[in-house]
């Protein structure tokens, strides 16, 4: 189950896919919680508070509704057009405006707001001065606190039409405060795409649980702690992972892959193309090669090689241990061999060998051209010169 942290996180994130216009500013306003004096969510203008104990009787379609009501009043900026009115009463007024337009884009909004079709086509300051009006002789306390104000008495139903704004919805000071709303309804050009991104990423970042993406993530780039794709992911650019990258599937890379760690491929690790390996490459099972294997450095095989094509060597084998060649070994260069050599069938070497100690002979030896011994040759058998 997440915590009320990560379901925020999530609705943020989901706000911002839903509101691309407005994500960038959504990103850059920090959350946090509240440890006091914030009954539900509140804000500065510059950081959104939360009551943990409040967020958790919200489902993720009302902490939508709340993340988008305190962001309008950062957009709004209905903290600097107070003035010398009463905050308490003008908070009241900013807010039966701000939920009346998110209800008519289609936001679900907590049970108990303020919301009142009377008030849909006017300001924030046009529903001040008529607060002030019908409170009268009462204390501004009194008044908000009476049952005088309309409320939204039932949960509103989401319609699909989240981030489309009705063409009477933000009249005056609403419409030309917030020219994003008109706009938030249209496709994000690439500048707006990438402050989402951006935000997102740095959402993602400074989560620490884990992501659970059940569908496709495509990004540019993505710097998180523990992340779980159960579908696809595509990132054409850089692929920083901190620490362990598990793979339980396919993994496809069409450009370059640097592991500066240690990698673990449980299954089976296919290269298209080339690959470059500047350290020592430790191979604990069976590696199959079917196409071309170049060697620049020294390679060292601490267990059985079976080489099934040909293997060329341009430069010096050593081999410490028993080597068993299925087809040709073509050495251009000179081969050094410390212990025994067997050959089991015949061996045609058309060039010279040279022989620095005994060389034992088992069976026939055809001998085309001429053969120097600088020491001794000792024939325990039968010996026949043509």
């Amino acid at each position: 189950m997440l915590s009320i942290a990560e379901r925020i996180m999530k609705a943020r994130i989901s706000l911002s896919l839903r509101q691309p216009y407005l994500a960038s500013a959504l990103m850059r306003l920090p959350i946090v919680e509240a440890r006091g004096g914030c009954p539900t969510f509140a804000t500065d203008g510059f950081t959104l508070f939360y009551s943990e104990r409040y967020a958790q009787g919200l489902d993720d379609a009302e902490l939508r509704g709340v993340l988008a009501h305190e962001l309008m009043h950062v957009v709004l900026d209905s903290a600097g057009r107070r003035q010398d009115r009463s905050h308490a009463l003008w908070n009241v007024a900013t807010d039966y405006v701000i939920n009346g337009i998110l209800t008519q884009c289609g936001f679900t909004l907590p049970r108990g707001g303020l919301l009142s079709s009377r008030f849909s086509l006017m300001t924030a300051e046009q529903v001040y001065e008529e607060l002030l009006d019908r409170k009268g002789g009462r204390a501004i306390e009194e008044f908000i606190a009476s049952d005088s104000l309309p409320i939204l008495q039932k949960e509103q139903e989401g319609d699909g039409r989240s981030g489309r704004l009705p063409e009477v919805s933000a009249p005056l000071v609403e419409r030309s405060a917030n020219p994003a709303l008109e706009l938030a309804s249209e496709e994000p050009d690439a500048e707006q795409k990438e402050a989402i991104l951006r935000g997102i990423r740095l959402e993602i970042a400074s989560a620490s649980g884990s992501l659970d993406v059940a569908g496709t993530i495509t990004a540019d780039a993505v710097q998180t702690g523990s992340s779980t794709v159960t579908g696809s992911e595509s990132v054409s650019g850089d692929l920083d992972v901190g620490g362990k990258f598990s793979v339980t599937g396919n993994s496809t890379t069409g450009g370059n892959s640097t592991v500066t760690g240690n990698e673990t491929v449980g299954g089976t690790l296919n290269v298209a193309g080339k690959t470059t390996l500047s350290d020592d490459l430790s191979v604990n099972g069976n590696a199959g090669i079917h196409g071309n294997l170049s060697i620049t450095g020294d390679s060292t095989l601490s267990g059985t090689a079976e080489i099934a094509g040909s293997a060329t060597v341009h430069d010096k084998l050593t081999v410490d241990g028993d080597a068993n060649v299925g087809g040709k070994l073509n050495a251009d260069g000179a081969a050094t061999l410390n212990s025994g050599v067997t050959v089991e069938k015949d061996s045609d070497l058309k060039g010279n060998v040279t022989v620095g100690k005994n060389l034992t002979v088992d069976k026939d030896a055809a001998i085309g051209g001429n053969q120097t011994v600088n020491g001794t040759l000792t024939v325990e058998g039968k010996s026949t010169l043509g």
